[in-house]
């Protein structure tokens, strides 16, 4: 029995939404590989004395906005972040992304964490292009939540959360969990490896550096002082003042631009139309 005409009109309508979810989201995960990019080529060049910056993501957001046609770049990754934002939120609540994997319930926690980051992120490339600056950075918003009844204890849940997500990436570099995920057989047998090389570079720098993040914001929770904040750009820093600091933080930077190419390659390869609600 073929379906009537409204049935149809309702299929092709709801069609139509998961195309254009699916487009939202692959939009995402090229604006984070752009901040990634950034990120990565800044400290490197940092690293090198070749003139640029251990940097946070706020700072590679208002290096953007001061490209040519910076507007209109930091508008659309702005859009981009927001996509993010929504596919790590809406992956947190249906759980569609890790349906069939261990540690289902901590992936949808982490998603959920991860969709608020980048949300911060949103609303700061907004603020970046109405007023020129983002209105305070991460240690701001730290201090609000601490005045906040239960405040330090969320600070602190969420800061063990950044250290297990350390773990998880180290686990999935390893695992090459992250491959599940790809459409890798429309890809040759060179770049499949390539690919490959790529993500477990980037999530092994992750692993190196969100623990440092997480360690930073248990200590905000235990003495309640904000200035114990670790940002991602804090935490490069404090990596090139180590022993033999700068190649720590080239390589580092060099995996976070590596997983910022990752991002590109998702935003194409990855099996978005599986994880769209229906």
């Amino acid at each position: 029995m073929h379906p009537s005409p409204a049935r149809r009109a309702q299929q092709i309508v709801l069609s139509d939404k998961k195309e254009g979810l699916e487009a939202f989201f692959s939009i995402g995960f090229a604006a984070k590989g752009l901040v990634y990019v950034l990120l990565g080529a800044l400290a490197v060049m940092a690293a090198v004395g070749s003139g640029g910056q251990v940097a946070g993501t706020q700072d590679v957001l208002q290096t953007i906005a001061q490209q040519p046609f910076g507007a209109f770049l930091l508008g659309a990754t702005a859009v981009g972040l927001a996509g993010y934002a929504v596919y790590r939120l809406t992956a947190a609540v249906t759980g569609k992304p890790f349906r069939g994997d261990d540690h289902e319930a901590a992936q949808r926690v982490g998603a959920a964490a991860s969709g608020i980051v980048h949300i911060g992120l949103t609303i700061a490339a907004v603020q970046i292009l109405v007023g020129g600056q983002a209105g305070g950075g991460g240690e701001t918003w730290i201090a609000k939540a601490l005045g906040v009844t239960g405040g330090n204890l969320i600070i602190g849940a969420i800061g063990i959360g950044t250290i297990i997500a350390g773990a998880q990436q180290a686990y999935k570099a390893y695992s090459l969990d992250f491959t599940k995920r790809l459409r890798t057989s429309q890809l040759s047998a060179k770049a499949r490896e390539w690919l490959v090389r790529l993500g477990r570079f980037g999530l092994a720098a992750r692993a190196v550096v969100f623990p440092m993040i997480g360690l930073g914001l248990v200590k905000v929770a235990m003495t309640n002082n904000p200035s114990q904040y670790q940002a991602l750009g804090t935490s490069l820093a404090e990596l090139s003042a180590q022993s033999y600091g700068n190649v720590l933080l080239g390589v580092v930077a060099l995996g976070l631009a590596a997983y910022g190419v990752y991002m590109f390659a998702c935003a194409k390869y990855r099996r978005l139309a599986e994880e769209v609600p229906s």
